[in-house]
């Protein structure tokens, strides 16, 4: 009976399941955007939004092409800040969250993650976006695991 219950919590952990929520802008327009964020300190924890964002292009379905990544330049010299230039049809992955579901930017994660982002400045055609945590979810929408700001 032992060897029974021992058996089955082994093979359950081996073959449960782990996710991913990723946080991204998507550039949808025909003009590149320039995208500049602030981080708090890291915390104790994990924090979900990092300095080493990951950029991609987007197929003509305007779904990232996990193929097709490209290694974004840091205009910001800063340990908790990054700069960059997001092409048109391009995707920036700047922040991500695992095994967890995203519903505000306010709500208690589990395993100490946090909400560490301190602001966002999205600037498409001289006109500039300013979001802080406060604000983060007017912009950013939910779907099928992807918290994404589409810029068009």
């Amino acid at each position: 009976m032992i060897r029974i219950f021992l058996l089955s919590t082994i093979i359950m952990c081996l073959t449960s399941c782990s996710w991913q929520e990723y946080f991204v802008i998507s550039n949808l327009s025909q003009s590149d955007l320039i995208v500049d964020y602030k981080l708090n300190e890291d915390e104790k924890g994990f924090s979900i939004f990092n300095n080493h964002p990951l950029l991609y292009k987007l197929n003509s379905s305007n779904e990232i092409d996990w193929n097709a990544q490209q290694i974004p330049i840091d205009a910001d010299t800063s340990q908790y800040g990054f700069k960059l230039t997001i092409p048109p049809h391009y995707t920036l992955i700047f922040g991500e969250l695992s095994n967890e579901h995203y519903s505000a930017f306010d709500q208690y994660f589990i395993n100490g993650r946090s909400f560490n982002l301190k602001e966002l400045e999205i600037i498409q055609n001289h006109t500039a976006i300013k979001i802080l945590p406060s604000s983060f979810d007017r912009y950013f929408k939910k779907r099928n695991g992807i918290i994404n700001f589409e810029i068009k």
